[in-house]
């Protein structure tokens, strides 16, 4: 007698996924498939479901199932990239707290810091580059954010203005351009 997913489920007890795993494994095999509404049904033999709940060995639960499942893919998955390579004596799985370890550890973390806070600076320096108002006052057509920057108002408000036809911009590609000229002369108006 053939029975459905379900009906094997309510048989060994635990989820349709459970079910999904032990056909996978070959456990439990499938006597035949009919078409369903989304995908294929499976349908069981009912005397191999009943006969794989009455299996000595013991069926794991979903929960313990799923955990083996999670610690076997962690263990299988490799590496992307290794911050840090040890010597070699380090890398043996050694169970023992070595004053070398704990030197080298604190080299590396201090290595890290450093690089970090270089990148942070050297991050700082870049934006404070892109919006200095001495090489700003060279250029001819602004940005949005460069002409916020030189009359101290937000973008909002120059936006507002362009849209308004009280002052002169440009669309150049994605970014509006302002002459400098028609700023100063906007900015005279106010």
């Amino acid at each position: 007698m053939l029975i459905t997913k379900l009906q094997a489920q309510e048989i060994l007890g635990g989820s349709q996924r459970k079910i999904e795993r032990l056909v996978k494994s070959g456990k439990l095999p499938v006597a035949h498939y009919e078409k369903g509404a989304r995908k294929p049904t499976p349908f069981f033999d009912r005397d191999a479901v009943e006969a794989l709940k009455e299996e000595p060995a013991p069926i794991q639960s979903d929960a313990q199932e799923e955990s083996a499942n999670a610690t076997k893919r962690q263990s299988d998955a490799k590496p992307t990239h290794a911050m840090v390579k040890a010597p070699l004596p380090f890398r043996l799985n050694q169970a023992q707290d070595t004053p070398e370890l704990t030197v080298r550890l604190v080299e590396v973390l201090e290595t890290l810091a450093a690089q970090n806070a270089k990148a942070q600076s050297a991050k700082a320096q870049s934006a404070k580059a892109t919006l200095a108002l001495s090489d700003l006052s060279a250029k001819l057509l602004l940005t949005l954010p460069e002409s916020s920057a030189i009359t101290g108002l937000s973008r909002a408000v120059i936006r507002a203005a362009i849209e308004a036809d009280q002052l002169k911009a440009k669309q150049i590609g994605r970014a509006w351009r302002v002459k400098r000229a028609d700023l100063d002369q906007w900015i005279e108006s106010l």
